[in-house]
Order: C-alpha cells, then structure tokens, then sequence
C-alpha cells in the first residue's frame, strides 16, 4: 500500500533524523506534536466526564491500571 510505504519512509528519516541531531534540536520539532497530543486527549476526558457512563469508564480504566 502506498500509505504504509510512504508512512515507514518517513518513519526512517524521523530516526535518522533524532540519531544524527541532538535531543535540544529534535525536541523543538517533537514538542508541538506531542503538546497537542496531550490537550486532545484531556479535552476528550473532560467531555467523557460529562456523562454519566464515561465517568463510570474512567473509573473502571483508573481501577485497571
């Protein structure tokens, strides 16, 4: 598939990437993307929280882990 092709391409330079830049300089392209990461997943768990079954899943994952 195309999509899987293109996608390990990117994935191999992205490691090329980190293995010959330094953490200071992958960081500044990572952060963004990982921040964002980060406030999606806690706007979906404020909305989860909303109702009265996503509190009783949030519950039931929290007692899992």
């Amino acid at each position: 598939m195309e999509r899987d092709k293109s996608h390990i391409i990117h994935l191999e330079q992205w490691a090329k990437f980190v293995k010959t830049h330094s953490r200071k300089e992958w960081k500044k392209h990572i952060k963004p993307f990982i921040d964002a990461q980060v406030k999606k997943a806690n706007i979906f768990l404020r909305k989860l929280c909303e109702t009265k079954e996503g509190k009783k899943k949030i519950k039931r994952l929290l007692r899992i882990r």
